[in-house]
């Protein structure tokens, strides 16, 4: 894997509905010499360049048109780990009043979970993209603007959580991505820097190290050495 890298520009497909955004990344992406960057706006866009080209690696969006309904795609498995979740812990009680001391300090809050994500009012087409590269084993980072979604992007943390497409187990590939990254400063939406309008991120998204996609394709040291004094 790391010698192919070594030979060849690495395929990078980055999925993002913003106009001011994707001026932005292709601005930086365009002249990187380790990357041939390819770019789509909707989900059935970004499945047609997965489905014919040879993708290395992805930078997508979290919220984003598609023809399918993510939320309602997600929403079983999501009821199928919460039904669980409260068997488990009422099976666990042995009176009505340990019921209700159990309800009110682990079943209130993963209730609240699923009813904030049944209520979502965007797409989350980026679980779609994820679900994908999950199965297919493309290294992705997902780089969503947190404070432009209302508190949403914590809704779909908490949620991926539930879901049995991004369960991890000791035997899962070390490709495969669990919890929604926010780039570049940190994974609590509550304390987010992200800024897509900033090229920054958009090298973040690439480069920054164990987080960035590169570091997830295992590009060669040298490699990112010589991409991080382009950069400076």
């Amino acid at each position: 894997m790391e010698n192919q890298i070594q030979n060849k520009k690495l395929e990078i497909l980055v999925i993002e509905d913003d106009q001011n955004f994707i001026n932005v990344a292709k601005n930086t992406y365009m002249n990187d010499t380790n990357i041939n960057p390819k770019f789509a706006s909707t989900y059935e866009e970004a499945i047609q360049y997965l489905n014919d080209l040879k993708i290395d690696g992805v930078v997508s969006d979290l919220f984003f048109p598609s023809k399918i309904d993510w939320k309602n795609e997600f929403l079983g498995e999501f009821k199928e780990e919460l039904d669980r979740v409260i068997s488990y812990f009422y099976n666990k009680c042995s009176s009505e009043e340990e019921k209700q001391r159990m309800k009110k300090e682990y079943i209130d809050h993963n209730v609240k979970n699923f009813e904030d994500f049944k209520n979502l009012d965007e797409n989350p087409s980026g679980l779609g993209i994820m679900q994908y590269c999950n199965k297919n084993k493309i290294p992705y980072v997902i780089a969503s603007q947190g404070e432009r979604h209302r508190g949403k992007l914590g809704i779909v943390r908490r949620a991926v959580q539930y879901m049995k497409s991004f369960k991890k187990s000791k035997d899962d590939d070390p490709l495969a991505r669990v919890l929604i990254e926010a780039l570049p400063k940190s994974s609590f939406e509550y304390n987010i820097e992200t800024d897509k309008g900033n090229k920054e991120t958009w090298i973040d998204a690439l480069y920054r190290n164990k987080r960035g996609l590169i570091d997830k394709i295992r590009v060669p040291e040298q490699d990112e050495i010589k991409v991080e004094k382009k950069y400076s």
